[in-house]
């Protein structure tokens, strides 16, 4: 039998955040390890070899292991860990369609795939950069998706469209929570209280 007292949740923060995110689901704590990774921001095929040591060595060690994954980090889980064996799945604000993010900023700067390969590389004024590199590793199609997953999305997310939700949702049988009034990122009181509603409802 696997090392660990409890079930283990991994908790995968999104861009620009931190392991030390995964306090703030410390409602769970009663029954299960919370255990934040943090990886730094960067191309895809750098973050994987990161995240998948750190996952796989995590799961060795608890007898069970569930996820919660906070907008990037639900494509990197879906792209890089669909094989740690997650029994569920949580997704928050999840930008799961990573090829149409990218599609979208280059139709908004009018961008196009031509020019992206040519020049390898395209600095945008928002302090983002597109690469050419980085849109080939997005495209491929992922791979399956099996653990039980449930999705919370605020319902003016402007980042993250409803259609690439409903269509990973369609796909995998994943459960759908719209939070009223809600953006991409979760920080008033009656978001969070939703949210922590939805949690504590999935796990238990």
């Amino acid at each position: 039998m696997k090392q660990g007292k409890k079930p283990c949740i991994l908790y995968l923060h999104g861009l620009n955040g931190n392991a030390d995110e995964a306090k703030s689901f410390s409602y769970l704590n009663d029954d299960y390890d919370i255990l934040g990774i943090d990886y730094k921001d960067g191309n895809p095929w750098e973050v994987k070899d990161e995240i998948q040591k750190k996952a796989r060595e995590i799961a060795k060690h608890h007898e069970s292991i569930s996820l919660i994954a906070n907008s990037i980090g639900a494509f990197y889980a879906t792209r890089y860990l669909f094989d740690v064996g997650f029994e569920k799945a949580l997704f928050l604000s999840p930008l799961l369609d990573m090829k149409e993010t990218i599609e979208r900023m280059m139709k908004q700067y009018g961008i196009s795939f031509e020019e992206l390969s040519s020049k390898g590389t395209i600095p945008l004024d928002n302090g983002q950069t597109l690469s050419s590199r980085f849109y080939e590793e997005v495209s491929f199609p992922p791979f399956s998706w099996h653990p039980k997953t449930c999705i919370v999305r605020g319902e003016k997310d402007e980042v993250v469209s409803l259609a690439s939700i409903e269509r990973f949702v369609k796909s995998t049988s994943s459960s759908l929570f719209l939070s009223p009034d809600a953006g991409h990122y979760f920080h008033r009181e009656k978001e969070l209280v939703f949210l922590k509603t939805v949690a504590e409802n999935f796990f238990h």
